[in-house]
């Protein structure tokens, strides 16, 4: 009766609002969304713990063309983000990236920081490439020529996805 990898939490609601303000907010969890939303922010939906599937990505796309990905600041999170922008990104969606510090999700971290050092974030998400970038920087001694090496080259290997020339 009830799929989770077709639903996203609160989209029967966030799609209007996303209309309206050009772009959808992705997160991880119901609490998330329910943080978000008493703080105004009407505009987001949740993979409740799914990873993220083609009926979804569907649902988005009729949302907006334009998703920020506000996933948890822990490893595992990142990971997800990675693996989500990708997807977005193979749909033709413009995806940006929030970053959370001290493995904290967005309710948490909303609850810590405030809804104010909140917004700051919200309105200067990274785009997805430059999270890729600093992702790939996670854990590499840039002292070491190997290590060097390595970042480089997956660098490299990026800047080659990317269309745009100045980028």
């Amino acid at each position: 009766i009830f799929k989770k990898g077709e639903n996203l939490y609160n989209y029967f609601y966030a799609k209007e609002e996303a209309r309206k303000e050009k772009y959808l907010i992705l997160v991880e969890g119901f609490m998330d969304v329910i943080r978000l939303y008493s703080i105004g922010v009407k505009n987001v939906v949740a993979l409740m713990g799914t990873s993220l599937t083609k009926e979804q990505i569907l649902l988005i796309r009729r949302a907006s063309s334009n998703v920020i990905v506000l996933l948890d600041g822990d490893s595992a999170g990142k990971k997800a983000t990675l693996s989500v922008g990708k997807a977005l990104e193979e749909a033709n969606l413009k995806v940006r990236v929030v970053s959370l510090i001290e493995d904290l999700d967005p309710d948490e971290y909303i609850l810590k920081y405030g809804k104010d050092s909140f917004f700051s974030l919200l309105n200067n998400p990274l785009e997805y490439s430059e999270f890729k970038i600093n992702y790939l920087k996670e854990g590499k001694d840039l002292t070491k020529i190997d290590e060097q090496s390595s970042y480089i080259n997956s660098i490299l290997e990026e800047l080659n996805n990317i269309d745009d020339d100045i980028k």
